[in-house]
């Protein structure tokens, strides 16, 4: 296998955005478990899996809503 400088460097900088946007993904699925908008539930024989906290909709809607009315991220928020 044989690749110029070109692609062998998007690769690399592809490869680092992938683990830069997981890390700062599980960053904010932590931070919302914590405030207690996502439930997280570990299922037998599958990965964890999350859910809304029905109790905390209303709260999470008005998060979201706030975080695109200023047109930042929610993790800014």
């Amino acid at each position: 296998m044989v690749d110029s400088f070109t692609g062998i460097a998007r690769w690399r900088l592809l490869e680092e955005a992938v683990h830069r946007n997981v890390a700062e993904t599980e960053l904010a699925l932590d931070w919302l478990i914590k405030q207690g908008f996502l439930i997280e539930e570990a299922i037998a024989g599958s990965q964890t899996v999350f859910r809304l906290n029905p109790e905390k909709q209303r709260e999470a809607e008005h998060l979201v809503q706030s975080g695109q009315d200023s047109g930042t991220d929610a993790d800014t928020a």
